[in-house]
């Protein structure tokens, strides 16, 4: 486990923390402690040269429904409906979906070992390039997980990283949270709560390299601020839960009934 040396305020807890770099090798004890103790860490990914050249060729030309699979990390059925995802995505060579797909089961796969999962959710969207975020949308997941232990591995496989941030003003931030949470996502007012939110969070970056994902907390009052970037170019964006067969199928009925009460609004 490497050290990256990189520290920054957590917040309420008015102390320093070290983001550690891991990687799909390191024990599950290294990568679980590391998080009871610093709440995020930075996995090595160790992209090979192909991997790197697939993604930086991926053509992306739409914003794409959400891709959402629960189950095994290493199934036949998550391979195959990535490989749809991905040709559903933009004009891409068969041997360039293949190659992304499987980095992208790969990753599950490690992030499957190190955390001694049974089970993962998979998340993963497409974007073109936006302004919904030229200013970020600090918040925490919480709300939705809660009272879950659990945490989620961020990755942008084409385009740039989740950012991260801490505020030593955890009340302030908890209520303007709560604030933009209930606002229309781009209005005015939501748009000047974001901005009063950016005020009190300082940006920081756990990942060193091109190939670093963040695994980090997502429940609980030390749950870590993220925001999405700036999309100004193209973006292939997953997130990975991992946790047992129960946790995991709980997530699903949480989301489904959330669909649901979504689309109870629309009639």
């Amino acid at each position: 486990m490497k050290n990256q040396e990189r520290e920054f305020a957590s917040g309420e807890r008015n102390e320093e923390l070290k983001v550690e770099t891991v990687t799909f090798d390191s024990s599950s004890a290294e990568v679980l402690e590391a998080l009871e103790r610093d709440r995020i860490v930075s996995f090595d990914l160790g992209l090979t040269e192909k991997e790197r050249e697939a993604t930086s060729s991926l053509v992306i030309a739409k914003n794409s429904d959400n891709f959402h699979y629960w189950g095994k990390a290493g199934s036949s059925e998550l391979k195959e409906r990535l490989n749809l995802f991905l040709a559903d995505m933009g004009e891409n060579p068969e041997e360039r979906i293949e190659e992304v797909s499987n980095l992208m089961v790969r990753i599950g796969e490690g992030l499957t070992k190190a955390t001694d999962a049974q089970a993962v959710w998979y998340e993963v969207r497409s974007i073109i390039p936006n302004d919904y975020f030229v200013t970020p949308r600090w918040h925490t997941d919480a709300k939705f997980f809660n009272p879950l232990n659990a945490h989620k591995l961020v990755y942008a496989v084409k385009g740039k990283q989740t950012r991260f941030g801490v505020t030593t003003d955890q009340e302030k931030f908890v209520q303007l949270s709560i604030a933009e949470n209930n606002e229309k996502h781009g209005s005015a007012e939501d748009m000047r709560i974001r901005e009063d939110l950016d005020r009190i969070v300082t940006e920081f970056h756990p990942g060193a390299e091109w190939g670093d994902a963040a695994l980090y907390l997502v429940t609980g009052d030390e749950a870590v601020i993220h925001s999405e970037p700036l999309i100004d170019e193209n973006r292939l964006f997953m997130s990975i839960i991992p946790g047992t067969e129960e946790e995991i199928a709980e997530m699903k009925r949480r989301m489904e009934e959330k669909w649901e009460r979504k689309k109870k609004s629309y009639t």
